[in-house]
């Protein structure tokens, strides 16, 4: 499962960049090159991902719930 939510994660990321969705600011700004940025994601894709996964306590729509608080409208 790690490496199917590894693979999908890094390919929206690069999509992500690709499309102008990613905006970098400060320190991060050097990452809007191209160039740097695949530099950076690179290393991501070749380690290991630990990813732990359970059922939703609330089922579905609490999930949705929850995550919507972190979204903007």
């Amino acid at each position: 499962m790690s490496r199917v939510f590894r693979g999908k994660f890094h390919d929206a990321l690069k999509r992500a960049f690709e499309n102008g969705q990613l905006n970098f600011h400060g320190d991060l700004k050097l990452l809007a090159q191209p160039k740097i940025f695949a530099a950076w994601l690179r290393p991501l894709f070749r380690k290991d991902w630990v990813v732990y996964a359970k059922p939703p306590f609330g089922g579905p729509d609490y999930v949705l719930r929850y995550l919507g608080r972190y979204t903007i409208a």
